[in-house]
């Protein structure tokens, strides 16, 4: 599992992913009530990027606010994936720096763990440094009735988004070494009941390792300490005895 190194304390980062409506976030949300546990929303880090740097898009979104890409363009984007491609990885620059930030932010509450939660992940700057990525599914009709009720949207919107998601990303996903398929048949009680099994099998030994590791540092430290203030001891006995 891959780590990152920032001080003392050893931070893990876990991804979730999926299409619209998948439950994503849900599943996300769930994971982060675990005390150590944060997690970053892509589409709220968009959103706020949207608001400080790009003011100069006038089309709005479903939430209401400035689009990044018009419609027309997202439709002939969707069907090229030189041109997705080139657009994602644009946005992944243009978030990456909130996104550390974020990090940071997560980090200095006492968090060790976080989750990246996001629709195009392996998109990200930092998709190399998660641990692990859970790919959430879910039955085209189920997300479909989700997405409408939840974002307002025409079912065209929908698909585009599935295509866009389809363009690569997901079948890479899909048979990437390390990444755990979850089935989100029955809704949030049932991903809320998967999500808990999730958390017992990978993130709880994960925190316990991750204390013993800091306290072993903290240990090596300590002795190091002591023993260089032994050493200066004998030093100054042994410059009294000289002179």
């Amino acid at each position: 599992m891959k780590k990152i190194n920032r001080g003392e304390e050893i931070l893990k980062l876990i991804g979730v992913t999926g299409k619209s409506g998948a439950g994503k976030t849900t599943f996300a949300n769930i994971l982060a009530q675990k005390n150590g546990i944060g997690v970053i929303h892509i589409d709220e880090v968009l959103r706020k990027v949207k608001k400080k740097d790009l003011k100069a898009l006038k089309e709005t979104d479903v939430y209401g606010e400035k689009a990044v890409v018009p419609k027309k363009f997202r439709k002939i984007m969707v069907r090229n994936k030189f041109l997705f491609d080139m657009f994602m990885n644009i946005r992944a620059r243009i978030i990456d720096k909130e996104i550390n930030a974020q990090i940071n932010k997560l980090q200095s509450e006492g968090n060790r763990i976080i989750i990246i939660d996001d629709i195009y992940i392996q998109y990200l700057k930092c998709y190399k440094n998660l641990s692990k990525v859970f790919l959430i599914e879910r039955p085209y009709v189920k997300r479909k009735e989700s997405v409408i009720k939840r974002d307002n949207v025409e079912k065209e919107s929908i698909v585009l988004r599935d295509m866009a998601h389809d363009s690569g990303v997901y079948k890479e996903l899909v048979h990437k070494n390390g990444t755990i398929k979850i089935n989100n048949n029955k809704g949030r009680e049932e991903l809320t009941d998967i999500a808990e099994k999730m958390y017992d099998k990978y993130f709880s030994t994960l925190q316990e390792r991750q204390k013993c590791t800091v306290a072993n540092e903290n240990m090596e430290i300590t002795k190091v300490l002591d023993n260089s203030k032994t050493d200066i001891e004998i030093d100054d006995r042994e410059d009294l005895e000289i002179n």
